[in-house]
C-alpha cells in the first residue's frame, strides 16, 4: 500500500496543474454538497478525478468532482463511461 500511496502522490506532483482547498470547497459549494453522479447529499464527499491519475489524468479542477465514498469506490480507476456502462448493464443505479 505504501508503494501505491508514493506513486500516486509522485502523479501528483509532476502533474503540473495545482488544486488547492480553495478549489475544493468552490467545487463542493457548486454541487451544494450533493455527490456529483448519484446526487445524494453527503458530509463525507471526496476528491474523485474524472479521469483517473493512472489513466494520465490531470490532478485539477477541471478532472475532479465530489463524490461520495459509495460512487468513489465503487468507479475505481475506470473511465466515468466504462463505469456507467458497466453500472446500467448490472441494473445498478451509480
Amino acid at each position: 500500500m505504501r508503494a501505491i500511496r508514493l506513486r500516486r502522490k509522485g502523479r501528483i506532483r509532476a502533474n503540473s496543474y495545482t488544486f488547492t482547498e480553495k478549489d475544493w470547497q468552490r467545487l463542493v459549494i457548486r454541487y451544494r454538497g450533493c455527490c456529483a453522479y448519484c446526487g445524494e447529499r453527503s458530509d463525507a464527499l471526496q476528491r474523485e478525478h474524472v479521469v483517473p491519475l493512472v489513466r494520465g489524468g490531470a490532478h485539477g479542477v477541471g478532472n475532479i468532482l465530489p463524490a461520495c465514498p459509495r460512487c468513489n469506490y465503487a468507479k475505481k480507476d475506470k473511465l466515468l463511461v466504462e463505469w456507467r456502462f458497466k453500472t446500467r448493464t448490472r441494473g445498478v443505479s451509480p
